[in-house]
């Protein structure tokens, strides 16, 4: 008994505590950000703060702080669209700018405090996987409509193709450039159109008009797709990948099944289902990153299961409860990468048969 214990502990705290010198090389974190709003945050914000932050704030609390704040965002904006726009667009702003601080914080904060174990790398990129996802579609519940289908379509599909180009150039050890216009600007623009909206008539205006709501949100959609595109070519021409261009078009035709599942209707709980779906495949892809294997394949298991439910739905029960499936599916999935990942580290770097411990 006491040596299970032990193997325990032995595991989580290889998991949680820095790694030797050179492995701390290996996995340093590097960004080779130029974006804007990195560049002028890291010279204004990153050289007084960081170093005067309290212990308790580590490159762990400060990413799941991140991911709490996206979370918060969202809910914000799906709960209260068209209610009470005083407190909500203000908080989304908050939110929002909060979270960008947190994640140029992140780096400079994990360098000083040498905090590179693995346990703090996954968490990163995981978190950021969800967040970027939460902020696209508190984008959509705040400037489009539900008939709009395609602007969801193209903003899930560039955030896909923005996080798979990041990830796969990290598997294959390049150094991974964002240029001028990235997500953080993307982010920045969706703060911005909240406090802009404030104008009670004008956000009025932006929710009875279907033109004015698809212009403001096309102004959003516009400043993602730019930095994303931009960094999903030059993926492509640097490294000769192409795992990025088939998941792009793998997962957008997810996205259609999945809506053709809700008969276009309930686009916002596709997209919350579909986040959960992008999300685990990240995962997934920042594992193989960590134990230094090829990129994974997408899990082609939420697609046979949107379409097992678009058939079932007329036969057997309703629409609602093939959208509860679909979600358990996909929080399983999540469960499994956890073991998956635990196990994989056990294996590689301790020699610990993990289903004995």
């Amino acid at each position: 008994m006491s040596s299970n214990s032990n193997q325990v502990d032995k595991l989580f705290r290889y998991l949680y505590f820095p790694l030797n010198e050179g492995a701390v090389q290996r996995y340093a974190y590097f960004s080779n950000n130029r974006s804007i709003v990195h560049a002028v945050l890291s010279r204004v914000v990153v050289a007084p703060i960081v170093r005067r932050l309290p212990s308790v704030f580590t490159p762990k609390t400060l990413t799941l702080f991140g991911f709490i704040f996206a979370g918060i965002a969202f809910f914000c904006a799906l709960a209260y669209r068209g209610r009470y726009p005083n407190i909500t667009l203000p908080l989304i702003a908050l939110c929002t700018t909060l979270h960008i601080l947190s994640d140029v914080l992140v780096e400079p904060l994990a360098k000083i405090r040498k905090d590179t174990s693995l346990l703090t790398h996954f968490l990163q990129h995981y978190a950021q996987g969800f967040a970027l996802g939460f902020f696209s579609l508190s984008a959509i519940a705040l400037f489009s409509s539900d008939e709009f289908i395609y602007g969801p379509i193209l903003l899930i599909s560039v955030h896909i193709a923005m996080f798979t180009g990041l990830q796969e150039i990290s598997i294959r050890k390049t150094t991974f450039r964002i240029e001028k216009i990235g997500p953080l600007e993307a982010l920045s623009v969706l703060a911005l159109l909240c406090l802009v909206c404030l104008n009670r008539e004008l956000f009025w205006k932006l929710l009875d008009s279907e033109q004015y709501g698809i212009a403001m949100f096309d102004i959003t959609l516009l400043a993602v797709s730019f930095g994303a595109a931009a960094t999903a070519i030059e993926t492509i021409r640097r490294s000769k990948l192409y795992l990025t261009p088939a998941t792009l078009l793998y997962l957008a035709g997810c996205i259609f099944f999945v809506l053709l599942m809700f008969e276009m209707k309930n686009t916002m709980f596709a997209m919350v289902l579909f986040i959960f779906f992008s999300s685990e495949f990240f995962g997934r892809m920042i594992l193989a990153r960590i134990i230094h294997t090829e990129p994974v394949s997408p899990s082609v298991m939420p697609l046979i299961i949107a379409l097992v439910a678009i058939q079932a739905e007329h036969y057997f029960w309703d629409l609602q409860l093939s959208g509860y499936i679909l979600a358990i599916v996909l929080i399983l999935q999540h469960v499994s990468l956890a073991y998956y990942a635990f196990t994989k580290l056990a294996d590689r770097y301790m020699d610990l048969p993990f289903r004995r411990v």
